[in-house]
């Protein structure tokens, strides 16, 4: 009887490692799929030759930031919105996402960085830097990818 409670028992938690997996790789694939539709829009448009790093940025509108080497061997950044015309952002001679993340960390002493992702604004693009204060809080700060300017700070969420 016994050895019928263990196989049972296995069976389910099998299962449920089984039924896990399955859930958070359907939870991903929306993402997955953006990514690989914008990196495929700014190849075939030939606007880079080749991708080094895609992410998603979510401002007013849903953006996915292609980052690779255009025609001219050039980094460049392509913003691929939802819906609209791509743009295209020439990285040479910009702030840097390292730069950008020692800016927005400035102040906090003890932060975990969360992500720092390139994205478009109305004023320009931005790098978008999140983190964890030392006290857990979650904060956002939006620095220039122009000039290296504060354009906003969410702090203590």
């Amino acid at each position: 009887m016994a050895w019928w409670m263990k196989f049972v028992g296995a069976f389910l938690l099998l299962l449920a490692a089984v039924a896990g997996i399955v859930i958070a790789v359907s939870a991903v694939m929306p993402f997955t799929d953006a990514k690989r539709a914008a990196e495929e829009q700014a190849l075939s448009g030939q606007l880079l030759m080749e991708v080094e790093e895609t992410t998603i940025y979510n401002g007013s509108s849903q953006t996915v930031t292609v980052i690779g080497k255009g025609p001219d061997g050039a980094r460049l950044a392509v913003f691929v919105p939802e819906d609209g015309e791509m743009t295209v952002f020439p990285l040479q001679g910009t702030v840097t996402a390292a730069q950008a993340e020692a800016a927005a960390l400035e102040e906090a002493e003890g932060a975990e960085v969360l992500h720092v992702r390139l994205g478009p604004s109305a004023e320009g693009p931005v790098w978008e830097v999140a983190f964890k204060g030392a006290d857990g809080r979650l904060n956002y700060v939006y620095i220039s990818a122009e000039d290296g300017s504060w354009r906003e700070r969410i702090l203590n969420l």
